[in-house]
C-alpha cells in the first residue's frame, strides 16, 4: 500500500541521513587531523634552509625526498577532501597554502636530489670500472643536472639564502668541469668501440 511504501521510504531517508551526518563528521574530523599535518609539514619546509652542508647531501637528500612525498600526498588528500566537501554540499576547503608550499620546496628539493644524484654518479663514473659506464646515462645525468642546478640557481637568487645557492653553484662548477669528458666516454663506450678496443 501506499501507506507503507511512505513509511519505508522515510525510515530509509532517515537511515541514509544519519549516515551522511555520521560520514560528514567523520571528514570533518579527518580534516582536522589533516590539518595539523599541514601545519607540521609547513614548518619541515620553512626549516629546510638550515641545510647548508654539501657534505651532508646523502642525508639531506633523504629528508628532501621524505618532504616531497608528503607534499605529493598533501596534494592528493587535498583533493580527495575536496572532492567529498562537494558530494556532501559542503563549502570547499582552499588547500592553496599546500600548492604554495610544493612551489616554494621544489629548488630545495631539486637540489638536494640532484646534488645527491651527481656526487654519486661522478665518483663512480671516476673510480668504478669503465666496462661498466653507461655513457647515455652519464650523458643525461650531466646535461640534467646542469639544467637543474641553473634552474636552482634562479630560484633561489630572489630567497634569502646565499649559503645554499652557493651549494647549487658549487655542483654547476663541477658538472661543468665533468662535461668535457662526456663526448669521450660516449665515443669510447658506443657498441662498435668495444669489439675493437
Amino acid at each position: 500500500s501506499p501507506c507503507e511504501t511512505y513509511e519505508v521510504v522515510k525510515v530509509q531517508r532517515d537511515k541514509l541521513e544519519k549516515e551522511e551526518h555520521k560520514m560528514v563528521n567523520k571528514m570533518q574530523q579527518e580534516q582536522s587531523e589533516f590539518d595539523n599535518r599541514v601545519i607540521d609539514l609547513q614548518q619541515g619546509v620553512i626549516g629546510f634552509t638550515v641545510h647548508t652542508d654539501i657534505n651532508n647531501y646523502e642525508e639531506v637528500a633523504q629528508k628532501a625526498e621524505a618532504i616531497w612525498a608528503e607534499l605529493q600526498e598533501s596534494t592528493q588528500l587535498a583533493k580527495m577532501f575536496n572532492n567529498r566537501e562537494a558530494l556532501t554540499g559542503n563549502e570547499e576547503t582552499s588547500y592553496d597554502n599546500i600548492t604554495q608550499m610544493t612551489k616554494d620546496y621544489e629548488p630545495f628539493y631539486a637540489l638536494w636530489t640532484t646534488t645527491d644524484l651527481w656526487k654519486n654518479k661522478h665518483k663512480s663514473w671516476l673510480h668504478d670500472d669503465f666496462e661498466l659506464l653507461d655513457a647515455f646515462e652519464m650523458e643525461e645525468i650531466v646535461d640534467n643536472s646542469d639544467k637543474t642546478m641553473n634552474k636552482c640557481i634562479r630560484q633561489l637568487k630572489d630567497k634569502e639564502v646565499p649559503q645554499i645557492k652557493k651549494i647549487a653553484e658549487t655542483v654547476k662548477e663541477s658538472v661543468i668541469e665533468y662535461k668535457q669528458y662526456v663526448a669521450m666516454g660516449m665515443a669510447l663506450r658506443t657498441e662498435g668501440m668495444k669489439d675493437r678496443h
